[in-house]
């Protein structure tokens, strides 16, 4: 068994023996999240030292903050296995930094790469994961105005910013985590996409 997965057993039988309350779903989500947490401790601590032999460590900083930020309402695929996931995040994060150290990013790249991260998430945020359905409409619609609202700020900042590194590095994450909503990428890596659809099919709700 993983480590990862040990772990996160035992915090949830833990929670489970404390808080004799909480149903079968509320402690699978504990133990998923807790997997997912202790998973991505090990994988960022693996991808902070590659950045900083590399010297960008402040970069990668900046990188995953503007990352995290549109992906926590946007969600996107997740890799099966924790090596492809390193590997992914990895060439995405350092990647962006690297396109981004090139130079100032024209006026137009900017606005058509804007234009296609805003096409993208609407049609696409949240982007949910087989584990993780996202049934409920109301909260869908949020989540997708939160993807478009931080989307902008991001882009708004890129042009106050008098780094043009961090400039390029809001536009260029936020038009990478709009790429890990695609139905395209979902099934490069071998995932599902619109799960809450096969969710709520399972219940008998028409959609």
């Amino acid at each position: 068994m993983k480590r990862s997965k040990f772990l996160s057993t035992q915090v949830t039988d833990m929670v489970s023996k404390k808080l004799p309350g909480k149903s079968k779903d509320e402690l699978e989500i504990i133990n998923y999240g807790v997997e997912t947490f202790l998973m991505n401790i090990y994988k960022m601590a693996l991808i902070f030292a590659a950045a900083y032999l590399l010297n960008i460590t402040d970069l990668l900083i900046v990188m995953i903050c503007c990352n995290s930020l549109v992906r926590f309402f946007a969600s996107g695929v997740h890799a099966k296995g924790w090596l492809v996931c390193l590997i992914s995040t990895f060439i995405i994060q350092v990647g962006v930094i690297y396109l981004s150290m090139m130079g100032e990013m024209h006026l137009s790249l900017k606005l058509t790469l804007y234009a296609f991260s805003l096409i993208v998430l609407w049609k696409n945020a949240p982007a949910d994961t087989e584990d993780k359905p996202i049934v409920n409409k109301e909260r869908r619609a949020r989540l997708r105005i939160g993807a478009l609202g931080t989307t902008t700020i991001l882009f708004i900042y890129s042009f106050i910013t008098n780094d043009y590194v961090i400039g390029n590095i809001c536009i260029l994450s936020f038009t990478a985590t709009a790429i890990f909503t695609m139905p395209l990428v979902y099934k490069m890596y071998g995932r599902k996409f619109e799960n809450y659809k096969a969710f709520l099919n399972t219940k008998g709700v028409q959609i």
